[in-house]
C-alpha cells in the first residue's frame, strides 16, 4: 500500500508543477465537486497542462480510494506549501472520491477511474 501511495504522490507532484503559474480561483460546491473558474491564461498548452494535472490527481485519488486508502493517507499528500486554491481543489477531489463505495477492481477500476477523472478535466477545460 505504501508503494501505491508513493506512486500517487510522485505522479501528483510531477503533474501539478505548472498549477502555481497562474492566478486561478476555485470553488467547492455543496456536493464536493471541484469547479475551476476560467483559467487566466491565453496559452492553451498551459491550460491543458493544468487540466491534465487535475485529471491525474482525480484519477489517482479514485484509484487510491478504490484500493482501500484511508482519507488520512490521501489528505497527507497535500503539501502545506501548495497554493491555497490548489489545496482546496485537491481536498475537494479527495472528499468527492469517498462518495463512491469500494466496488471496482481490475479493468473495471481503470475504466471507472478514467471516467471519474474525465469529469474534472472537462470542468477544468470549460
Amino acid at each position: 500500500m505504501k508503494s501505491k501511495l508513493f506512486v500517487f504522490i510522485t505522479l501528483f507532484c510531477c503533474s501539478i508543477a505548472h498549477a502555481d503559474l497562474i492566478d486561478k480561483h476555485t470553488k467547492v460546491l455543496e456536493e464536493g465537486m471541484y469547479y475551476p473558474e476560467p483559467i487566466a491564461t491565453s496559452d492553451p498548452e498551459l491550460k491543458n497542462q493544468i487540466c491534465s494535472a487535475v485529471f491525474s490527481f482525480a484519477e489517482n485519488s479514485f484509484k487510491a480510494r478504490q484500493n482501500g486508502a484511508s482519507a488520512e493517507e490521501m489528505f497527507s499528500v497535500i503539501n502545506e506549501k501548495d497554493e491555497p486554491s490548489v489545496k482546496k481543489a485537491m481536498q475537494s477531489i479527495i472528499v468527492d472520491s469517498f462518495k463512491y463505495p469500494i466496488m471496482y477492481s481490475g479493468d473495471g477500476l481503470i475504466s471507472a477511474a478514467s471516467d471519474y477523472a474525465n469529469r474534472f478535466y472537462i470542468d477544468c477545460m470549460n
